[in-house]
């Protein structure tokens, strides 16, 4: 996780399982963005400028 010192902006990365979704909890009443995993878990949580993070809507050819 990377946490601002200044409070601003921060995320946090979380497994695609279990754990993910105990932690995804537990951040989410901090959080202002989620991006999910392609099971719908929440992968990316915190807060940002929404000009900060890129987000493909498909996956390239030949990425899988």
């Amino acid at each position: 996780m990377v946490l601002d010192p200044l409070g601003d902006a921060w995320f946090a990365v979380l497994p695609d399982g279990r754990a993910g979704r105990a932690a995804a909890r537990a951040l989410r009443p901090r959080v202002d963005r989620v991006v999910a995993h392609g099971s719908g878990r929440p992968w990316l949580l915190g807060r940002w400028p929404r000009d900060q993070v890129v987000r493909p809507r498909r996956v390239p050819r030949g990425w899988r």
